[in-house]
């Protein structure tokens, strides 16, 4: 008896060891699973062919990192994710060519690395052991592009090949705009736009165009400012060009993959005013430029721009591909928004960023609170004297339909005898 009741309790501890074991390394499992790394220091130096070299020293495991650029203010960000910065300068003034300073920041469980410059250069972007490394300027690689000098280039570096451009169409907008959407099979297909004279020309580099778009379009008889709309191959590239009569004004912008162009004639303050009053944007302009980022990113850039309180709702998720060119930021705000069927509402300086639907429904929500408020108010009775006229002539004008001096719920009663 005593031997049977020793091997059951050799095997309940065996069991009991076994599971602890099981647990230890579950929450091991789930310690390195979270585990994040650091960034332990920015050094800085330059190399042969006038590049600036910035290297970011990091420990555990290195993520694989995101960049995106502005145009104006001209910076290069990377995003660092599940890492965490261990740096006692988080502010490094360079002063080394076109960079100006690094500015680092951990938020939301990951850390954003802005280097700011002078003006917009080609990069690249390497990861090498436990550094990542960022090479400015000069012959920077073949994922950054090869720009010529004086050219207006998207500086984001794209996975190249099998971009092609899959539709060019020619609208008439609401407004009397003309509007060129092309269609691309790659989000991340690089877009330049610049306006030369009477012409606004769009390159798409190293993109393919089928024999069948390489075409010009006549568009006079749709009553823009649009004349006609070539598109042709220019090297390795695409380009469209919208050639334009009288005094215009364009916007180009790029969502995921659709690159809408808007030429739109330029009305003077004094028109303006005699026509219907529209919505001004009176932003700062500012220039962006994002392939494949995350629209909360974007809204969070925006924000640290303007100085804005901005709250994201929780059904704020998906990606955006954008490129927009001197264009006011509020102006941007809506395009963002609009591409990814998201509104706002603003208070003060405090703005809230949702879904069209949620911010209808939170509405309807308020405003149906808001008169059950009236209609459960306390009913208040009231005796008027009244003098020089019968009181009972009174009765049909105060229960006149919509008769502002008397509720849904309220009545009105008279006695011939005081004539109240």
């Amino acid at each position: 008896m005593k031997t049977g009741m020793q091997n059951i309790l050799n095997t309940y501890y065996r069991l009991m060891s076994v599971l602890a074991i099981c647990v230890v390394s579950q929450f091991a499992g789930i310690s390195s699973a979270y585990a994040a790394a650091t960034l332990d220091d920015i050094t800085f130096s330059t190399t042969a062919g006038d590049q600036l070299e910035v290297t970011l020293h990091l420990s555990g495991d290195i993520p694989e990192p995101g960049s995106f650029t502005i145009d104006n203010p001209a910076r290069i960000a990377l995003d660092l994710p599940g890492t965490k910065v261990n740096m006692q300068e988080r502010n490094i003034d360079v002063g080394v060519g076109l960079a100006r300073s690094i500015k680092t920041v951990e938020a939301g469980g990951r850390t954003r690395v802005v280097i700011n410059l002078a003006r917009l250069t080609q990069y690249n972007i390497n990861k090498r052991g436990d550094k990542i490394i960022i090479k400015l300027g000069g012959s920077a690689g073949n994922s950054a592009g090869a720009v010529s000098a004086g050219s207006s280039a998207n500086l984001i570096p794209v996975s190249g090949g099998g971009n092609t451009v899959q539709d060019v169409q020619f609208r008439r907008g609401s407004k009397g705009e003309g509007r060129v959407v092309i269609t691309v099979s790659n989000p991340n297909t690089v877009m330049d736009m610049m306006r030369r004279g009477d012409q606004v020309i769009v390159t798409l580099q190293d993109t393919i165009l089928p024999e069948k778009l390489e075409r010009r379009l006549d568009v006079l008889d749709f009553g823009t400012p649009v004349r006609t709309v070539d598109a042709f191959k220019h090297g390795k590239d695409v380009r469209v060009v919208m050639s334009a009569a009288g005094v215009f004004e364009h916007l180009g912008y790029q969502a995921d993959n659709r690159i809408t162009l808007d030429v739109k004639k330029f009305i003077k303050p004094k028109e303006t005013i005699a026509k219907k009053k529209k919505k001004e944007y009176i932003g700062e302009r500012l220039s962006l430029n994002f392939q494949n980022i995350e629209v909360r990113a974007v809204l969070q850039l925006i924000a640290d721009f303007t100085g804005v309180n901005m709250v994201t709702s929780d059904a704020v998720t998906g990606n955006v591909t954008l490129r927009l060119k001197n264009v006011p930021w509020d102006q941007a705000l809506d395009i963002i928004l609009k591409t990814k069927g998201l509104d706002k509402r603003q208070k003060g300086n405090v703005m809230l960023v949702a879904p069209t639907a949620d911010l209808a429904a939170q509405e309807k929500l308020e405003l149906e609170a808001a008169k059950q408020i009236i209609e459960l108010a306390p009913v208040i009775s009231e005796t008027i004297q009244v003098n020089y006229a019968k009181a009972s002539e009174l009765v049909p004008i105060l229960e006149a339909k919509g008769n502002s001096l008397m509720s849904d719920r309220g009545n009105v009663a008279f006695d011939e005898r005081t004539n109240k």
